[in-house]
């Protein structure tokens, strides 16, 4: 049976040798080999022979190999380039030829790295110093603030801009210079001047203009809204949730202005019209049907009814007066004697009072004057004027 192809001699030696130098034992190690090669190739002649010296100065290609490591296939100078080559086999099967770094590129990296360390700690301080001169963009920041990115001059606006991320897109955000501020505060102090002014002249309009309650006080409630209505030229106003309307005193060409209009406590109107003051009782009217018309104009009732009467009969007023009427008038149509006589009618002085009086009614005959009788009482009408 001889070797498989891409099979070596090494591995047929132990995948794990102990830890012990494997030179010590080259003796077994050759014999081995020596077995596998007449095994492997019988009508080999000559001998192969390797002396432990030769095992002792090589290295061995799997020494310390651990399970899933790479078998190291061949180890050289390369004059070329002047490295030292590893050579093994990847997990693919390729042949793969490592250059290893030469003493001496490792001293000049050395001898970089610290030339650059040197350099890094100058640049180290100089950018210390700066940054103890610089402004931290997040001392002091809380939950919900932003860093701020950056806070440079800008040339064209010539205003500092301080630069920050909303979490969509940078935002650049002028600030405002010391001379912004200082024309802000002439500019305020002028316009303080100006609504000082402006506040003297509104104080001195306010004062003629007619005031108003700030608030209701239960009593009186502030005017919320006034207007006028174009639609008949009437002005309103409004409060405490209700509407109303003024009169108007001048509606149209010849008309008078009421200069003055007021009431007293017996309800009287007084206008004053034009320089002259007229005054307007109040009045009432009432038509008791069948029975008595009665008017009060200013406190004076005039009353007029009419009845059956025969003289000296007592006549009640069918509204009682507060005191006798100042006048008492009566009329009457004919007597019922059915002759046509005419009938006198007068009140009989000395009876009226402020509830009734007494008439003194009679009729012609002739050349005589008869008194109408009780069972032939004639119609007369009664106006009767007197105080409420």
């Amino acid at each position: 049976m001889g070797l498989e192809t891409g099979t070596y001699i090494s591995d047929l030696l132990p995948q794990n040798p102990p830890a012990t130098d494997p030179r010590s034992q080259g003796a077994d190690h050759l014999r081995l080999i020596k077995a596998v090669l007449k095994n492997t190739f019988p009508n080999m002649t000559g001998e192969v022979s390797a002396t432990p010296d030769d095992l002792n100065n090589s290295i061995s290609g799997i020494y310390g190999k651990s399970a899933g490591d790479l078998r190291m296939l061949g180890f050289y100078w390369q004059v070329s380039s002047g490295y030292v080559i590893a050579v093994y086999k990847d997990a693919d099967g390729n042949t793969i030829y490592n250059g290893l770094a030469n003493a001496t590129d490792v001293t000049t990296l050395q001898s970089s790295l610290a030339s650059f360390q040197d350099k890094q700690a100058d640049t180290n301080a100089d950018l210390s110093a700066d940054i103890s001169n610089c402004v931290s963009g997040i001392y002091g920041k809380s939950a919900g603030d932003l860093q701020m990115l950056g806070f440079y001059q800008q040339q064209s606006t010539g205003r500092p801009i301080a630069v920050f991320n909303n979490g969509t897109e940078n935002v650049f955000n002028g600030i405002a210079n010391y001379t912004d501020v200082s024309t802000l505060q002439t500019n305020l102090n002028s316009a303080l001047t100006a609504q000082a002014n402006q506040n003297s002249v509104f104080s001195s309009k306010i004062s003629a203009c007619v005031p108003t309650n700030s608030t209701n006080d239960g009593v009186n409630a502030p005017i919320t809204l006034f207007n006028y209505f174009i639609g008949d030229g009437v002005p309103w106003a409004s409060a405490n949730g209700v509407s109303f309307s003024f009169v108007k005193t001048a509606p149209g060409g010849g008309l008078y202005t009421i200069q003055n209009l007021y009431g007293d406590a017996s309800g009287t109107l007084s206008a004053q019209i034009n320089g002259t003051k007229y005054s307007y009782a109040p009045s009432s009217a009432v038509h008791d049907a069948g029975n008595y018309d009665t008017y009060v104009i200013g406190g004076v009732r005039t009353l007029s009814f009419r009845t059956t009467a025969y003289d000296t009969q007592l006549i009640s007023f069918p509204i009682a007066f507060s005191d006798t009427p100042s006048s008492i008038h009566i009329t009457s149509s004919e007597a019922q004697s059915g002759k046509g006589e005419g009938v006198t009618a007068n009140v009989f002085k000395g009876s009226e009072n402020k509830f009734n009086f007494t008439a003194h009614l009679a009729y012609a005959d002739g050349a005589e004057d008869h008194a109408v009788p009780s069972n032939q009482p004639v119609t007369i009408s009664v106006t009767a004027i007197g105080p409420v």
